[in-house]
């Protein structure tokens, strides 16, 4: 039987750590953890997910579900392999009814995954370890079946009998009390993140006050040209204009709150673009700055054109800010390059050859020199500036304020 429990504890382990951080995600979709990547792509399918209705049943998430069955699976195991050997076939009429919903109910998720067409590779994970732990159980069955130590109907008439062992009796207690004490300590747990991260957000009288306000600002009505930098939707009816530097603590801050928003706009996502313009804060490209705050930004901004001219500006702009971190605020040159083989892979030297005869272009260079010249028109001083139905906004603004301010455009664009 060791030979089947030990890999089923230790499955069921990975599983609750994984079903906690999905729990988490739930609760903090911004959270900063970054244990476990839930995609490199612009929209990221666990978030996008835990957004949906998909994500909660009677109330619960999903993954509270799945992380008391972890334990669970975990406790039960326990008690089999500290007590000698005395509790096999009890154990499996725990687990193997257990495993049997698992994969059941992930065979039904699983179809929501492909439905909606998120795959969240967390969640994937867990399908397979269920799967695993079920054709575990029913190998430990087979055997205890085959040892003449196990049989449905009388484990079933002994676990509800009155007469049990003293041995018994005080199993099936320590079993009771634990799935008690652990559901109301989950559940405790799950609503006091709930509280916390509404608690940490904005009252909806403060978003309707800052949406308002935002409302009152004047349209400057520009008439913003083709920039080619473009994220979410190129046809999207509402525009979220952006003057950006790559090299930006704070530009960079912006990319993932626009990320997270593409990601829990769900079925609003294809509706919103998110539009760049160059302000690179470095006197080698930018007449406008006296002093370089950002060394090689110019760099960085060449780098997103020349991705965007080859048809990979959203994997090479969610690589360099995935990459952000490990930079330092050192950005080297060949930086670009570096991110450039990371996304183009399998495509060889021609790709390298073309990412920097653009960069080196001046039609390249003359498109910065355009932003440059549009972002001092507009009289932009920092970075990251933002507009709205033409409209400014200056820093990044909370995220529950900016999803709010784009869903009402959305729905007044009629979309």
């Amino acid at each position: 039987m060791k030979k089947y429990l030990y890999p089923i504890i230790i499955l069921s382990l990975v599983g609750g750590v994984i079903s906690a951080l999905l729990l988490f995600r739930h609760y903090y979709p911004e959270s900063g953890i970054k244990i476990v990547s839930c995609g490199h792509s612009l929209v990221d399918p666990c978030i996008a997910l835990s957004a949906t209705p998909y994500a909660v049943l009677f109330g619960v998430p999903i993954a509270l579900f799945g992380l008391l069955w972890y334990l669970t699976t975990i406790f039960t195991v326990l008690i089999t392999l500290h007590s000698g050997g005395r509790y096999p076939a009890l154990s499996m009429i725990m687990i193997f009814p257990g495993a049997t919903t698992a994969l059941a109910a992930d065979v039904v998720l699983a179809g929501i995954l492909i439905n909606t067409g998120l795959l969240c590779p967390l969640c994937i994970v867990t399908y397979v370890i269920n799967t695993v732990i079920f054709i575990l159980a029913c190998f430990a069955l087979r055997q205890l079946k085959r040892d003449d130590k196990f049989s449905l109907g009388s484990v079933a008439r002994n676990l509800f009998s009155k007469d049990l062992a003293p041995d018994k009796k005080a199993f099936k207690a320590a079993y009771v009390s634990f799935l008690m004490v652990m559901c109301v300590a989950l559940m405790s747990v799950s609503y006091g993140m709930h509280l916390d991260a509404e608690n940490g957000g904005y009252s909806e009288s403060e978003i309707s006050a800052f949406v308002e306000e935002f409302k009152q600002m004047p349209d400057e009505q520009v008439e913003f040209p083709e920039t080619g930098l473009v994220l979410g939707n190129p046809d999207a009816a509402v525009s979220v204009v952006v003057f950006s530097d790559f090299l930006c603590s704070a530009c960079r801050e912006f990319f993932m709150v626009e990320k997270h928003l593409l990601s829990i706009l769900g079925r609003y996502k294809d509706r919103v673009k998110f539009v760049y313009f160059n302000f690179p804060l470095d006197a080698a490209c930018n007449s406008d700055v006296e002093e370089s705050i950002y060394e090689n930004s110019c760099i960085a901004s060449k780098a997103m054109i020349a991705a965007s001219e080859m048809g990979i500006l959203e994997p090479y702009i969610v690589r360099h800010f995935s990459y952000y971190d490990d930079m330092n605020g050192m950005y080297e040159p060949s930086d670009s390059m570096s991110i450039l083989r990371q996304v183009a892979t399998g495509k060889g030297s021609r790709a390298e050859k073309d990412f920097d005869n653009l960069m080196m272009s001046d039609t390249v260079r003359e498109r910065i020199d355009a932003h440059v010249r549009l972002a001092v028109e507009l009289g932009i001083e920092a970075t990251p500036t933002v507009f709205i139905a033409g409209r400014r906004l200056e820093g990044v603004p909370p995220v529950e304020l900016l999803e709010r301010i784009i869903l009402e455009e959305v729905n007044k664009e009629g979309a």
